[in-house]
């Protein structure tokens, strides 16, 4: 069982490498404009002036979360993973690490530990920035949906109606941007995430074969699966919810005192707000709170069934 363990880990990294890097190969013209659009809505929100200061704390916490993400990854990968593989001698990931090299001898050993280490933080650092890109924009995107939603309700309180277009004339225009930025995150994570879904769920359901005292040495890469499997569904659940309570403060802004024009307009924005704004694992699988909760059943009672 054990290899079969280690054959399918070295497998999911191969997997797990292969796919990011051709991910960056191939998208990295549509990742630079979407980071363009994010940078564009940014500036637009902060100079909204009763917005400002809530702009300001919310980018803070989104800095400080992915900081958070990359730090536990790092310190993962570091103080874990990269010491338990440094030991050439052992079989525990792979039978022979550098195939070719007589690693008894002390030369070789240092040139095999050499190799290791370089592969390994080579895929750390792709993977992990990866990731933190992914979730900076997602997270971003709820923010913006979150200060749009403020602004147009403060439209309740402006009976002028030059005002009134005035004022939402920005907020569609930031509400357009947002729904092409979303569609930048379909075409940009929708197949990554779904390779990335279907390996961590093989690589779970492996892993729960093992006896407890075996986990220890795999603990790095569950840890990285089972955080970065939750945050991809906590946050495309925030974005879903985000949409959503655009769509009601659109419905709550006071339309039903706008002039015949400014009312066609609010009916266009609602329009808009209304279609479903989520991202989906190989174009199929919406990720959601409800995703983690079933995949994690489903794997939890395959395991079951597996040890009865």
């Amino acid at each position: 069982m054990e290899d079969v363990i280690r054959a399918n880990t070295n497998l999911y990294l191969v997997i797990l490498t292969v796919n990011i890097s051709v991910w960056y190969l191939t998208k990295r013209s549509l990742v630079i404009s979407t980071v363009e659009k994010a940078k564009q809505i940014d500036k637009l929100s902060s100079e909204v002036d009763f917005l400002v200061e809530k702009h300001k704390l919310i980018i803070k916490r989104i800095k400080i979360f992915v900081l958070l993400y990359y730090t536990f990854n790092m310190f993962n990968v570091f103080l874990i993973w990269l010491p338990l593989r440094s030991d050439i001698s052992s079989t525990l990931y792979t039978e022979d690490p550098c195939p070719g090299l007589n690693v008894t001898k002390t030369i070789n050993k240092h040139i095999c530990r050499t190799i290791v280490y370089f592969q390994d933080i080579l895929v750390t650092v792709v993977v992990i920035n990866y990731q933190s890109l992914l979730l900076f924009l997602i997270a971003h995107t709820v923010a913006m949906y979150t200060l749009i939603s403020e602004e147009i309700l403060t439209l309740n309180d402006i009976a002028d109606e030059a005002e009134v277009r005035d004022r939402l004339a920005p907020v569609i225009g930031r509400h357009i941007l947002l729904l092409d930025i979303v569609k930048s995150l379909q075409s940009l994570y929708n197949v990554p995430i779904g390779i990335d879904f279907g390996a961590n769920a093989y690589f779970f359901c492996l892993f729960f074969t093992l006896p407890l005292k075996d986990w220890i040495a795999f603990g790095p890469l569950l840890g990285y699966c089972f955080i970065a499997f939750f945050l991809y569904c906590f946050l495309c659940q925030k974005l879903k919810d985000s949409s959503v309570i655009f769509e009601k403060s659109v419905y709550a802004c006071g339309w039903e005192n706008f002039g015949v024009s400014d009312k066609k307009t609010a009916l266009i924005v609602l329009k808009l707000s209304q279609r479903p704004v989520l991202l989906q694992a190989a174009h199929i699988i919406p990720i959601d709170i409800n995703t983690f909760a079933s995949t994690v059943q489903a794997i939890y009672k395959f395991v079951t069934a597996l040890k009865v």
